[in-house]
């Protein structure tokens, strides 16, 4: 029987989805219970009777005379259940046990003891399960593991009724069923109750320690172990066991489309993602109806010339029909104009009016959804059409369900083309070159001259890119004490994991004597001891080596061959170890993702700043994330291809400068609160009136300062946020404050003209601060000014 029953798992693996009938056989035959079994409602009714004498009176009369009745049948030798359920009094008892047996749209049922033999149903139940149009979703676990998880519920019960365990012994699991006709999935939880269970015991329980106890409990899946102990002819199981079926497809629908947002690299294809999230729309509102659309209105999207739209046109097509128009009128145009999900719920009263409405109302759609999916700026790239062919489907109360699956699929959406630009980006760099716009026309004007040379047929290397006579700008915002903030993170982190190992070795210690284990928690205490009081940088990878290459591998091998030791224990801590990193990772982890989040909001704002400004003047800009983010701009004649610089374009750029540092400190101080750690910045600029050169390196594929008198300006560039004050020897660079470093007394009269700028705006305090720095290494005689931000 073994053998049929692995070749009809092998089968039933090798689908997708299996008749329902076939799974419920499957699943019945695949447990062989041991012990006899009774199906009988003497349990419930003593119960009852127990209850009864402290009920009210007009309970007793009512349920009395329905028990005392039933009584007579359980205390009868010949009692059959097949003659005692044509009584009329049983139907009366059963609504008793579960009263939604009375309700027509419950899936409830109560079958014997551990066996999957079903003996009442309900209507609905019955419905689900025979009328042929349902089949079982195939989860590997489900299939193979049905006989190890009802054999685990009969351990815990007789564990918990005989041997005072507190476990939980209901049993829960989900199934996902799909109707044939329509292929819509439902999802529904399976919960069993054994309270009307009454075991009866034929001779002495055996005597167990809670060791073997324990052993019984980690060996559950083991039914020979328990039948060692509990032998076939010792219990006798009388009563029933009672079972539902809940819909949780809203909850699951929800719980499965956030999982796949979670990982939706793994599926990156429009066609894919479309589908998935459709699959998921028709499941939630169950309305096997619909049909999900999607119009594409981003001219770059790389799908436009794909038809998903409920429309039946490409996005080219749809774009071409100037869709997006503000004054567009119709559904299609509202959306747009509202940048938010509208609905109609019948199309019929507003056919005639818009083009793209009477091509959905063509295609057989009597009401339609649109939802908006917009980019990081806002921007409506694509819109999603849910459509039915009946009037009257949607609703203001279905929309706003729909809610919960729109805010993931804009979520999805978002990383979907975040994930897209991030493969062309990489498709660019492989291929070319990352030239920035401003200086395109330069590239172009090397690379025309390249080929005319060619074409003459002249060898000549590829003309230099060099730009002359640029004025540079330097600022950055350098995150305050990142290194100490990173090092105090990583020492918690190793504390913690230290705590954590040294708890989980005490436990096993008590259990059972291992020297080697006693000599690794004198370490990891000692290491405690001495890392608390002092951390330097070298711990962490001490620790970490000694974590992974000695503890670790020791704790897998005892928790094998040493059942006895605790398993929980065991679990808790490897579950608390990052899954990349193998150790405890929480705090740098916290650090590392504020440092993220701080970075990425400075670099958007100072990427959204700079588009303003090449709309003045095209300029070079360029910007590297660190612990902050630091940028270099170049300004002057030769980086224009079609306009002319002066010296007031330098001035409003220097200003335009000081203006945005005061905001990334406003922006830093909005944001810190947010952040899981918080942080700040110090904020610093560095003034160099002199013009240089900037070179294309071909080798290297960026801009360099050409000449060896212009690398003044990137030595003193890259020490200058080491600077303190030489009075004090305090560090220039503070939180809250802009640092503004100078050459000569030129700079500072003009910069001193900058920020009576600021004052007059309310961007700082009054008190400007004028500080000789101390020598720095190529770098002597700087001076700096410092100002509050307000």
């Amino acid at each position: 029987m073994a053998e049929l029953q692995t070749k009809e798992e092998l089968n039933i693996l090798q689908e997708e989805y299996v008749p329902l009938p076939l799974m419920i056989s499957h699943l019945r035959e695949a447990f062989d219970f041991p012990y006899k079994s009774v199906f009988s409602l003497r349990p419930y009714a003593k119960l009852m009777q127990e209850n009864m004498k402290t009920a009210c009176g007009y309970t007793r009369s009512a349920l009395q005379p329905v028990i005392s009745e039933y009584m007579k049948y359980t205390e009868s030798e010949d009692f059959s259940f097949e003659a005692v359920s044509q009584e009329p009094m049983f139907k009366s008892m059963v609504s008793l046990v579960i009263p939604s047996m009375i309700h027509s749209d419950q899936l409830n049922f109560i079958s014997q003891p551990f066996k999957k033999e079903l003996k009442v149903a309900t209507p609905k139940f019955d419905e689900l399960f025979n009328d042929g149009k349902w089949e079982l979703k195939v989860v590997p676990e489900l299939v193979l593991g049905a006989s190890q998880e009802s054999f685990k519920q009969l351990v815990t019960f007789i564990l918990n009724k005989f041997y005072n365990q507190n476990i939980d012994e209901g049993y829960s699991s989900i199934l996902i069923f799909r109707n044939q006709e329509t292929l819509i999935e439902r999802y529904y939880q399976l919960l069993v109750k054994l309270d009307f269970v009454d075991v009866k015991v034929n001779g002495e329980l055996p005597k167990l320690m809670q060791s073997d106890i324990n052993k019984l409990l980690n060996n559950a899946d083991d039914p020979q172990m328990f039948l060692k102990t509990f032998p076939k002819d010792m219990f006798e199981f009388h009563g029933f066991m009672m079972g539902s079926f809940v819909d949780v497809t809203d909850l699951e629908v929800v719980r499965e489309a956030r999982y796949y947002v979670n990982n939706i690299e793994q599926d990156f294809d429009l066609n894919n993602f479309h589908e998935q999230f459709a699959k998921y729309i028709i499941s939630f509102l169950n309305k096997p109806n619909l049909t999900v659309g999607e119009a594409i209105v981003d001219e770059r999207n790389i799908y436009a010339d794909q038809s998903l739209s409920l429309t039946g046109l490409t996005g080219n097509e749809f774009m071409a029909m100037d869709a997006r128009r503000a004054n567009l009128q119709g559904l299609y145009g509202k959306v747009f104009k509202e940048k938010d999900t509208v609905f109609c719920e019948d199309l019929s009263k507003i056919g005639g009016i818009s083009t793209l409405v009477d091509r959905v109302i063509a295609n057989g759609y009597k009401s339609l959804i649109l939802h908006p999916l917009k980019d990081k700026t806002g921007k409506i790239q694509n819109v999603i059409e849910v459509g039915s062919k009946l009037a009257l489907d949607f609703n203001a109360l279905s929309v706003s369900k729909m809610g919960r699956m729109f805010a993931l699929l804009d979520e999805a959406y978002l990383q979907f083309m975040e994930l897209l630009e991030g493969q062309i980006s990489n498709i660019i760099k492989e291929n070319f070159t990352a030239i920035h716009p401003s200086v395109e026309w330069k590239f172009e004007d090397s690379a025309i001259q390249y080929f005319n040379e060619q074409i003459k047929g002249n060898i000549i290397d590829m003309p230099p890119i060099v730009f002359e006579e640029l004025y540079p700008l330097y600022g950055q915002s350098d995150i305050v004490n990142s290194s100490v903030i990173r090092s105090e993170a990583i020492q918690e982190d190793m504390i913690r994991n230290l705590e954590l190992v040294s708890n989980l070795i005490s436990k096993w210690l008590d259990k059972r004597q291992i020297h080697i284990l006693e000599s690794f928690l004198i370490k990891t205490e000692k290491t405690l001891l001495r890392i608390r009081e002092q951390f330097s940088s070298n711990d962490e990878t001490e620790i970490s080596n000694f974590l992974q290459s000695d503890v670790h591998p020791l704790l897998h091998q005892l928790h094998e061959r040493h059942p006895e030791l605790s398993s929980k224990a065991y679990k808790e801590y490897f579950s608390a170890l990052d899954k990349d990193y193998g150790i405890y990772y929480q705090k740098r982890k916290s650090f590392e993702k504020s440092v993220k989040k701080l970075n990425n909001k400075i670099a958007s704002f100072l990427e959204r700043e700079d588009q303003k400004m090449q709309s003045v003047l095209s300029h070079y800009f360029e910007k590297y994330k660190t612990d902050g983010v630091e940028y270099n701009m170049y300004l002057g004649q030769s980086l224009l291809e079609n306009n002319v610089f002066n010296k007031y374009d330098l001035q409003n750029f220097k200003m335009w400068q000081l203006t945005n540092m005061c905001e990334i400190v406003k922006l830093v101080r909005r944001l810190s609160p947010t952040l899981d750690i918080p942080l700040e910045t110090a904020q610093l600029i560095f003034v160099y009136n002199q013009s240089l050169s900037i070179k294309f390196r071909m080798d290297e594929k960026k801009f360099d300062v050409d000449g060896s008198y212009n690398v003044r300006y990137e030595i003193l560039k890259k020490r200058v946020d080491k600077a303190v004050i030489n009075e004090t020897g305090e560090r220039l660079t503070v939180a809250g404050k802009i640092a503004i470093v100078y050459l000569n007394d030129a700079d500072k009269t003009e910069y001193l003209g900058h920020l009576q700028y600021l004052q007059d705006k309310g961007y700082i305090s009054p008190e400007i601060e004028d500080h000789q720095l101390g020598e720095l290494q190529g770098a002597d005689g700087l001076r700096a000014l410092r100002v509050t931000v307000l």
